[in-house]
């Protein structure tokens, strides 16, 4: 159906609230490293509408299994999303409470 999501490149749909009279811009192409650290730097989201050769149409990040896989396992990724909540597994620290109720560890 669609080769491996790092072997392609990759355009994406922008809305530049800036520019009034043309305000759709087609973005790319990125590598898909360079497409995860906009992930990560929220410039792009499952929301947002991507294309990459293979596919008829540009869909929603979210629409590609391939594509959301790929997201979630990036490689550089130092948090991880637990019940919606954003951990920072390089900031954690880890404790736990004795019967008393004092931190330990």
């Amino acid at each position: 159906l669609m080769n491996n999501p790092k072997d392609l490149l990759w355009y994406f749909i922008d809305v530049d609230h800036n520019d009034e009279t043309d305000p759709v811009k087609q973005r790319g192409p990125f590598a898909l490293n360079e497409f995860r650290s906009m992930w990560r730097k929220k410039s792009v989201n499952n929301d947002t509408y991507v294309w990459a050769d293979g596919m008829d149409d540009f869909q929603q990040i979210k629409m590609i299994p391939a594509m959301m896989t790929a997201m979630a396992h990036s490689p550089e990724s130092t948090s991880v999303m637990m019940a919606g909540i954003k951990i920072n597994l390089k900031k954690a620290t880890w404790f736990y409470k004795d019967k008393a109720g004092v931190k330990q560890g």
